[in-house]
Order: C-alpha cells, then structure tokens, then sequence
C-alpha cells in the first residue's frame, strides 16, 4: 500500500472512532498516533489523488480528510447515503430530505430537492453528476451552477 493510502487508512479509521469535540471551526489538525477524531460514521467513501471524503448519515455531514490540510467537517442534508465526486469537490444523495448536497468551498455545500434519493455518479473533472432515484428518474445533476433536471428512465424497482 502506497505511503498516501495507508495514510488515508489511517484518517479513515480515526474519522470513526469516537473522539474529542472539534473545534469552533470544524476543522482538525492531522491526528498522530493515539488521537482520534469525531466520528464520520463511514456510510460513504470517495476518493480522489490527494483527497478522502466519508459521509455520515446519523451526523448529516461529510469528512473531507486532505493529507496536508487534515480534516474539515462539511455540513450536508440529511441523512447522505450516497456520495460521488464531483468538479468541486463531492456530491451527496440524502436520503433523510430528498435532496442532493453539491460541495461549493473547501467547508461548504448547497443541497437542492431531487424528490427521492440513490445512487449517484459523478466525476472529479465534470460538473456533471446523475442519480437513479429508487421510483426509476434519473436527476441530472449540473454541480457548477447546483441545477437539476429529471426524466423518467422507465426502470421501477421491484415491487
């Protein structure tokens, strides 16, 4: 395993461990050995060069662990399910709202209503991402100007 991804191992594991309150900030500083970071609760990972981000249904944010910024806690919609990455950053599918939470600055995302939440895919060069909401509509999912469109796919779910 490469020095980065045991490094992001490591992050990860000390995201979901239970430990001392951040700061006002959200932020926190790189923990060493024997220090361990609030919980992230891993629901969701993804992961770009330099980049790890876990989302967190029962605390309704996503962990966004850099390996020379540490972490900072992005606050999401509610409950986030699923995650993606996206051109800014990371998107989510929040199951607890209906909504999709498009990262816009290092500590900060907009989420807009979608009318269901899934899967979602999406890429770190395109400000483009698709979810397939369980009732079979797909949302396309603009994340440069947090916009959506829909269309039904015909594919249902299984009754």
């Amino acid at each position: 395993m490469s020095g980065f991804r045991s490094a992001v191992a490591a992050l990860i594991a000390a995201v979901i461990v239970h430990g001392s309150a951040w700061a006002a900030t959200g932020k926190f500083a790189t923990p060493g050995p024997g220090r361990a970071l609030p919980s992230a609760g891993g629901e969701a990972v993804a992961a770009s060069n330099n980049t790890a981000y876990v989302s967190s249904a029962s605390q309704d944010h996503v962990a966004v662990i850099d390996q020379g910024l540490g972490v900072t806690i992005v606050p999401v919609g509610h409950t986030p399910r699923f995650i993606a990455l996206s051109s800014g950053g990371f998107i989510t599918s929040n199951a607890g709202d209906n909504t999709v939470s498009v990262q816009t600055t290092f500590s900060a995302a907009v989420s807009v209503p979608v009318g269901g939440s899934g899967p979602i895919a999406g890429a770190p060069f395109s400000n483009i991402a698709y979810l397939l909401r369980s009732d079979g509509v797909i949302v396309r999912v603009d994340t440069a100007t947090v916009t959506t469109s829909s269309f039904d796919s015909g594919l249902r779910a299984p009754v």
